[in-house]
């Protein structure tokens, strides 16, 4: 049985290119989402720690989630506004 290699940081491992960091976390609606992070490995740590607090904040409802963006623009909405 193979086993995982355990890294400094939960969360965070090394990216493809030398300095980069992918850092892996799930979002306030429970999706899987990994940012690259240029940078050292305490500072990724850091910035996963504000992705994390962010989203505790969202599920209690002390900060309002992030609207939807608008994917496609139709000829409707350009026609009849916004």
């Amino acid at each position: 049985m193979e086993t995982r290699k355990r890294y400094r940081y939960t969360g965070i491992r090394p990216g493809k290119t030398p300095g980069t960091w992918n850092i892996d976390f799930y979002d306030w609606k429970g999706g899987r989402h990994q940012k690259t992070f240029h940078g050292t490995e305490t500072d990724a740590a850091k910035v996963r720690r504000e992705i994390l607090v962010k989203q505790d904040k969202i599920r209690n409802g002390l900060e309002a989630p992030p609207e939807p963006k608008i994917k496609v623009i139709t000829f409707n909405m350009l026609v009849g506004g916004l």
